[in-house]
């Protein structure tokens, strides 16, 4: 995973600042613990950090306030650790948390384990009791099996905590978490620094963030197994390669589409990896899993050798892992490229295991296959598969241009894609707002869909995580699009969109309850109780008034209940340039293509 490929390509320039000659013209200055903390943001080139205050950060916000680094307050500690994992999805530049003590850290763990699991290098930074209080029962302080031990609750999902006992060591520790953050299995980190120290000064000298860090490219891999692979690949008749969120990670679109054009490969993705090669290429198969195409899933399941990229191969991408569905490894030769070692034959046997970067091993294994063949037309494989998405795609049309009324949500994503411009960003929630953009709506460049999809899959992610997309392309629509349920999760994300001038557009799909859970639980138990948002007296169904609620936080916002009004809608709110709510009445009960199987309580949803 190459997020030291942002580093190298952007970050000094980032910075602002003049490069560093070595360690004998630093000097030491006075500063207080915060100027310390925001003096070593600005060296990873920060432009954002997302919170809220409290008192044991007042320091860190007070060396802010003279920062390049902008502060974006939220009304809630998750709110921030969302936004902050979906600006870095969306650039590749830092993602920075600030919260408070106790319940500010608590409130955050959702976003943060969200982050852990989709890999998301973020920096955690809590304030924490003074180090003269710890053990004493401080105000707020956790200590029930140890002083001062806030930290301990992220111990589960972070890649390394941290308490800061000394000031002189602020600076090591902050380059430390950095490094630790953005290298390897990339993911957040905690610093935890008691209050005392964020306001005591003293002499230290800020490191330069490039002597504690590697250099060069991303790890390349062994290069035995990389002459195995390339060999494999060529000689295989039904190769597929499977992509999964490491190949963005790793910034390996331009590398993967080289050798899928140069071997006839189609390519197939996980929902994380979705993006990370061009779905109007004719070798684009979509996404495998429950939440996928047929055509994907039949590819990869009558495959003979498969290149799987930077994917965890998590249970929704593969069916549950049954192989009936997706993959059949074996007899399904597998070659598998992930920066974790761990990673390698975790779900599935390889023939071929390679521990490295998955662009730069790819551009080791194009440079091997080109050594030992010519670039290949199109094969018969492939036009196969080309042929089915043909008819796939076809026959997807019939529910993406239905006119019914209420309005069904795929009629909602076809709106979406066909107004917004190709480099537009999409944000979505869980459930029925994953479903259908993963499976049906086109994607055409990296970095434009971002999902709750990778493993947490929050319901709620969706609309705080847009801010992040917006504040990281300015000059780019964002649109959230995001049920009724996931909405009221955070609605006073509305608040910081309008303090900001954060200008995200968000839909709801509104069909009165957790539709999608709904369906499971029918499935599996024939009742729909505690799913569905009645009034249960009169046993109508109920939902705040979007547009009222909207308007309340300052937001322009329209209801629409007819398919014939979604692009005059749509058209109005992209050119508003404003931050805008459309709550768009959709039918809970349209059918949802489902192309794979979900094993939930051990019964098959196929």
């Amino acid at each position: 995973m190459k997020i030291f490929g942002y580093l190298r390509r952007h970050l000094k320039s980032w910075a602002g600042k003049p490069e560093f000659q070595g360690k004998d013209n630093m000097t030491k200055e006075s500063l207080t613990g915060g100027e310390i903390v925001v003096r070593c943001l600005e060296q990873m080139g920060a432009d954002y950090i997302f919170g809220m205050c409290g008192h044991t950060g007042a320091a860190i916000l007070s060396a802010l306030e003279d920062s390049k680094i902008k502060f974006i307050s939220t009304r809630h500690e998750s709110i921030a650790s969302h936004a902050a994992d979906c600006y870095f999805k969306a650039s590749h530049k830092p993602a920075l948390v600030l919260t408070h003590i106790g319940p500010g850290l608590t409130n955050a763990i959702t976003g943060v384990a969200h982050a852990a699991l989709d890999c998301t290098p973020m920096l955690v930074i809590a304030g924490e009791v003074p180090t003269y209080r710890h053990g004493q029962e401080s105000f707020q302080e956790l200590s029930m099996h140890a002083d001062a031990s806030q930290h301990e609750i992220y111990r589960p999902f972070v890649k390394r905590v941290w308490r800061v006992d000394r000031i002189d060591l602020l600076p090591y520790v902050m380059t430390r978490a950095f490094n630790t953050a953005v290298s390897g299995r990339s993911g957040p980190v905690l610093i935890s620094i008691p209050m005392d120290l964020l306001s005591t000064k003293a002499d230290v000298e800020i490191p330069d963030l490039w002597e504690h860090m590697a250099t060069g490219s991303g790890a390349r891999g062994d290069a035995a197994q990389i002459a195995k692979a390339a060999e494999l690949l060529v000689q295989a008749e039904r190769p597929v390669i499977f992509a999964g969120g490491g190949t963005l990670l790793s910034e390996a679109s331009q590398a993967l589409t080289e050798l899928a054009h140069y071997l006839s490969i189609p390519v197939t993705t996980s929902v994380m990896g979705k993006g990370v090669f061009d779905e109007q290429d004719a070798l684009a198969m979509g996404v495998t899993g429950i939440g996928g195409t047929s055509v994907a899933n039949r590819t990869t399941l009558n495959a003979d050798v498969i290149l799987a990229l930077g994917t965890r191969f998590n249970e929704h991408d593969t069916c549950s892992w049954d192989s009936q569905f997706t993959f059949a490894i074996p007899p399904t030769k597998l070659i598998q490229v992930d920066i974790e070692p761990g990673e390698i034959g975790n779900h599935y046997p390889v023939e071929i295991g390679i521990v490295g970067d998955a662009a730069a091993v790819l551009s080791d294994v194009l440079a091997a296959v080109k050594k030992t063949v010519p670039q290949r037309d199109v094969s018969p494989w492939a036009k196969e598969r080309q042929a089915e998405m043909t008819d796939w795609r076809q026959e997807a049309t019939k529910s993406l241009t239905s006119n019914t009324t209420p309005i069904h949500p795929l009629r909602v994503m076809h709106e979406i894609r066909t107004l917004l411009p190709r480099d537009g960003i999409v944000v979505t929630d869980t459930s029925t707002s994953k479903s259908i953009t993963t499976s049906q709506m086109v994607c055409y460049t990296p970095r434009t869909l971002i999902t709750s999809g990778g493993g947490w899959a929050t319901m709620g992610f969706g609309p705080p995580a847009a801010l992040g997309a917006k504040l990281a392309y300015p000059d780019k629509p964002v649109m959230a699009i995001t049920g009724d349920g996931g909405f009221t999760v955070f609605p006073q994300t509305l608040a910081a969109a309008v303090e900001y001038d954060i200008p995200v557009i968000w839909i709801i799909l509104n069909n009165y309850g957790y539709i999608s859970i709904r369906g499971i639980q029918k499935a599996y138990t024939g009742s729909a109780y505690g799913t569905e948002f009645k009034v249960e007296k009169t046993d109508q169904p109920y939902n705040p008034d979007f547009v009222q609620l909207a308007q309340a936080y300052g937001v322009r916002a329209k209801r629409v209940e007819k398919a014939d009004a979604l692009e005059s809608a749509l058209k109005e709110a992209l050119a508003a340039q404003q931050p805008y709510v459309l709550d768009v009445v959709v039918d809970p009960e349209a059918p949802l293509p489902r192309y794979g199987a979900w094993d939930a309580q051990g019964l098959y949803l196929d």
